[in-house]
């Protein structure tokens, strides 16, 4: 059967924590069917039940006030801060 390519900006990758998902499950993003997919997600997800460790965002507000101020014509927004 031809393969199935996961779409540069699919939902899977939209997710949050998707980049681990892709990193580390669906690289090569080369499945026959979609059984193949759900199979390497939900193995994934069980496996990373098991390791996964809490982490730290080191990407603050204020970084992306620098990265938004390098992009023409961007409109600052205001965001709700996190509780």
């Amino acid at each position: 059967p031809a393969e199935l390519d996961l779409p540069a900006r699919s939902g899977v990758r939209d997710l949050g924590g998707a980049s681990i998902l892709q990193r580390k499950a669906l690289t090569p993003a080369h499945f026959t069917c979609q059984d193949e997919i759900a199979e390497r997600i939900l193995g994934f997800q069980d496996h990373y039940q098991q390791i996964a460790t809490p982490f730290e965002w080191t990407f603050t507000r204020s970084d992306l006030d620098r990265l938004m101020a390098r992009i023409p014509n961007s409109k600052p927004t205001s965001l709700p801060h996190a509780a």
